[in-house]
């Protein structure tokens, strides 16, 4: 049963971003996940992420601090530690980014990871879902 859901970066980017292709879907995944009582995971690497990427959208960095902080609310932060770190530059993943993604969920017992790169994320322990494939578990 799924009821730890950790969402990359680019679904948390997509959500946030109403002109977004896929901030429909990505809004469907964080609704069926707190109407059926999920936790909602995201990890620190996300949050700068978002701060960048919407920084250079809107300027007023305050406002911008403000916005992200009363949306993460939804949110539990993982864990990003040393082993985290160890873990991504040892494993096979070609892009970092992912990687420490992926470390940092496991290290928090995420039972999933819904993003639009699974194809980056081969061999793991923990179900990665493109939110369309995610939200047919509900159906």
């Amino acid at each position: 049963m799924i009821t730890r859901i950790f969402f990359d970066a680019n679904i948390i980017l997509e959500w946030l971003n109403k002109d977004a292709s896929g901030n429909e879907e990505c809004l469907k995944c964080i609704e069926k996940s707190i109407e059926t009582s999920c936790t909602l995971m995201v990890s620190p690497t996300t949050l700068a992420i978002l701060y960048y990427f919407v920084s250079k959208k809107i300027k007023n960095k305050p406002m911008v601090k403000q916005k992200l902080q009363e949306r993460m609310k939804l949110f539990e932060f993982t864990t990003e530690d040393a082993w985290t770190v160890t873990e991504s530059f040892s494993s096979r993943f070609l892009d970092l980014e992912d990687a420490l993604q992926y470390f940092s969920a496991a290290s928090s017992s995420a039972d999933a990871i819904v993003t639009y790169n699974e194809h980056h994320y081969i061999n793991t322990r923990i179900p990665v879902y493109h939110p369309l494939t995610f939200l047919s578990l509900f159906e």
